[in-house]
């Protein structure tokens, strides 16, 4: 298959020849892709369980046995750890009581000098 037919531009009976400047112009688009695709990372989290097949069920299970609940759910599960809800600060928002608490220890750090 020609490079340039994977873009669309497939020749038939009835079609034009492509014009050279859209030639070079693809050629540049093709080297820019790939120069892209060079550098590019797929990253995605899994959980051990997912690879269940790879790392075998009494693995699991020793870790299971091995780590405290929040170790495993964190290293193996691959769960995030978010406010406690028994801690002191279980009624707090994430994202809006963090913002206060650092408005307040900035307010609180230029006051002092």
């Amino acid at each position: 298959m020609h490079p340039y037919m994977r873009y669309g531009a497939q020749k038939s009976a009835s079609s034009k020849p492509v014009p050279p400047y859209l030639k070079g112009y693809l050629r540049c688009l093709d080297r820019y892709l790939n120069k892209m695709r060079s550098v590019a990372v797929y990253y995605r989290e899994y959980s051990s369980i997912e690879n269940l097949q790879l790392l075998g069920e009494n693995y699991i299970k020793q870790m299971k046995r091995d780590l405290t609940p929040l170790q495993f759910q964190t290293s193996i599960l691959c769960q995030r750890i978010g406010i406690a809800k028994d801690g002191s600060y279980s009624s707090m928002c994430e994202g809006i009581n963090t913002t206060l608490l650092i408005l307040n220890a900035l307010t609180n750090f230029f006051n002092l000098r």
